[in-house]
């Protein structure tokens, strides 16, 4: 299994779940052996702020996968 981040700074359609557009990719990607943190614009601001880059992967990685 791989793992990686995929940014999209205007953000992301659809939804987390199996028929939003965000769940469609997350579910391809893991068919095909991969597990991703999607990180928007939004995101993106609040590392720059904090510092803290390891802190919103875990924050995303738990509300994907958990």
């Amino acid at each position: 299994m791989h793992s990686g981040l995929f940014f999209a700074i205007n953000g992301f359609k659809g939804t987390n779940n199996k028929k939003g557009a965000l769940g469609q990719i997350k579910l391809r990607l893991e068919r095909e052996g991969f597990m991703i943190v999607p990180l928007d614009g939004i995101d993106i601001e609040n590392v720059f702020r904090t510092l803290d880059l390891s802190a919103k992967i875990n924050e995303k990685w738990i509300d994907l996968y958990q």
